[in-house]
């Protein structure tokens, strides 16, 4: 729902792909997918009643959720580094739709992309991604590369730290007296 509030009016008839993968990385019940497998989010139009629905206004985008790459609710046993994997492969699919583009916009939860970061990041390199949760609404810019062996097929992926780029808010800073406080140059 907040990528289609978001995007909503820049995607303009362009799909928002709904994936499995990017759920967020907790066992909280508000974590868990609200969608059936492969249907999109109950989301309903955001316009008052009576009025028509605007092409241009965030409802419209709600049209435009692919849910195919959506396969339900994420086991409650299951583990999240198994996610940020298959996103990963997903994105580097030939029968993905992310396979003739050369960006791809993300939208998801803050503790998702930390865990991504510690992941994909190389283990020698450091980055206050990797400690540090977005802020809310922020937006990180980034270049994820496909590590093959020819030999064996197996695939790694790895996040190339120079190309980390705060494009909007940046990450959130130490926590004092309760209160966030934001990081805003990176």
């Amino acid at each position: 729902s907040t990528a289609t509030v978001a995007f909503g009016n820049l995607l303009r008839g362009r799909p928002i792909w709904v994936l499995s993968s990017l759920q967020e990385i907790s066992r909280n019940v508000d974590t868990l997918a609200l969608a059936a497998p492969y249907m999109p989010p109950p989301l309903q139009a955001m316009m008052p009643q009576g009025h028509e629905a605007d092409p241009s206004s965030p409802s419209h985008a709600i049209g435009s959720l692919q849910a195919a790459f959506h396969t339900g609710s994420k086991p409650l046993n299951s583990h999240g580094a198994h996610r940020l994997e298959a996103f990963c492969a997903w994105v580097f699919s030939s029968c993905a739709p992310t396979a003739m583009q050369p960006n791809i916009v993300v939208a998801g939860h803050s503790l998702w992309f930390r865990s991504f970061f510690q992941a994909y990041l190389p283990h020698s390199s450091y980055h206050e991604c990797k400690h540090k949760k977005i802020v809310n609404c922020g937006v990180i810019a980034f270049d994820l590369e496909l590590l093959q062996d020819r030999g064996c097929g197996v695939a790694e992926y790895r996040v190339v730290p120079e190309s980390i780029v705060s494009l909007h808010g940046g990450f959130e800073g130490k926590k004092r007296s309760g209160a966030k406080v934001v990081d805003k140059d990176v």
